[in-house]
């Protein structure tokens, strides 16, 4: 028997896609207009208010209001108000694993590197069932060296 996506599993993985496109492009870019989002993830204007919502109510973007630069704006409308990644919404970590260390890296939710650390990884001293308790061991102290809560931390890769 095939598997047949239903319209509700597209809908949400096309949910998912837009809400990556526009983080991903806040991330690469920086800040920017809700019109610049649009412009340059190739959704519509609606599309982006609608994320852009989502991600402010959820506390991963923040409104900067637009610098001004001194000229008098003459467009029509509502001031023109930035959107950006907020930083301090949460923490991710990085594991790397390789023979004989183990790598953590912790990083903000905007994605700047706030610490890392390596850790000696003995082998022999490990198995498959005992490995995985010695990597969430290692995990846990790194955050609580860096006085990281463990419910700021939004993803381990």
């Amino acid at each position: 028997m095939k598997y047949k996506p239903t319209k509700k599993n597209d809908t949400e993985r096309l949910r998912r896609e837009n809400r990556s496109a526009i983080l991903l492009a806040l991330r690469n870019r920086g800040s920017m207009a809700r019109v610049e989002l649009g412009e340059l993830t190739g959704l519509s204007p609606a599309a982006v208010t609608a994320i852009t919502k989502d991600l402010l109510a959820e506390g991963l973007l923040l409104e900067i209001p637009a610098p001004d630069n001194g000229r008098i704006d003459t467009r029509r409308g509502r001031p023109r108000v930035l959107l950006d990644i907020d930083g301090e919404a949460g923490a991710v970590v990085a594991v790397v694993v390789s023979a004989g260390q183990l790598d953590i890296h912790l990083a903000s939710f905007r994605g700047d590197l706030l610490a890392a650390s390596s850790i000696s990884l003995p082998l022999e001293d490990f198995d498959v069932q005992t490995f995985d308790a010695h990597l969430i061991e290692a995990i846990t102290d790194f955050l609580q060296c860096k006085s990281i809560a463990p419910r700021r931390l939004l993803s381990i890769g």
